[in-house]
C-alpha cells in the first residue's frame, strides 16, 4: 500500500471517530424547547456530515488501484496530509479567536484561508475566496441574529454591531 494510501484511511478512520466523538458530545448539550430545535441540533447535524464525508473517504478508497505506480512509491505525496492538519490548525485558531476577535471577523478569515486551502493552485482565486468568506460569514450571523434570535461574539466589532 502506498503511502498516499495509507493517508487517506488515516484521516477518513479519524473523521469517523471524531465524527462519532462529536456525535456524543452533543447529546450531552442541555436542550431547551423554546426554539424549537435545541442547542444540540447544530452539532448533531454537523457530526452526521462529517460522519457521511468520512464515509465517503472510505468508499473512495476501497475503490481506488491497490498500486499506483513506482512513480507514486518513490516520490510520496505529502499535500493530502499537509491540508488536513494545516485545516485543523485553522480550525482551531478559529476556535481560539472567537470570542476575542468575535464571529464575523474570525469568519471572514477562516473561510478565505480554508477556501485557498482547499482549491487547487491552478482555480484559486484571492477574489472569490474573499467575497465568499464575507457572503459566509455575514449571512451565518444574519441567520443566528434575525431567524434563530441568538447574539454570537461580537469580539472587536463590538461597538459596531
Amino acid at each position: 500500500m502506498s503511502s498516499k494510501k495509507k493517508e487517506s484511511l488515516v484521516i477518513a478512520l479519524l473523521l469517523l471517530v471524531f465524527s462519532v466523538i462529536l456525535f456524543f458530545s452533543a447529546t450531552r448539550i442541555p436542550v431547551s424547547g423554546a426554539l424549537g430545535a435545541g442547542a444540540d441540533f447544530l452539532p448533531k447535524v454537523g457530526s452526521v456530515l462529517l460522519f457521511c464525508c468520512a464515509c465517503s473517504f472510505l468508499v473512495q478508497f476501497v475503490r481506488t488501484p491497490k498500486e499506483e505506480g513506482e512513480a507514486a512509491a518513490k516520490a510520496p505525496d505529502r499535500t493530502p496530509a499537509v491540508r488536513f492538519f494545516l485545516a485543523l490548525g485553522l480550525l482551531a485558531l478559529y476556535v481560539a479567536g472567537l470570542q476575542k476577535i468575535g464571529f464575523i471577523l474570525m469568519t471572514i478569515f477562516y473561510v478565505f484561508c480554508q477556501s485557498l486551502l482547499m482549491v487547487p493552485k491552478e482555480k484559486r482565486s484571492c477574489l472569490v475566496s474573499a467575497v465568499l468568506a464575507v457572503v459566509v460569514a455575514l449571512l451565518v450571523n444574519g441567520i443566528f441574529a434575525f431567524v434563530l434570535k441568538l447574539r454570537l461574539p461580537a469580539g472587536l466589532l463590538s461597538g459596531l454591531l
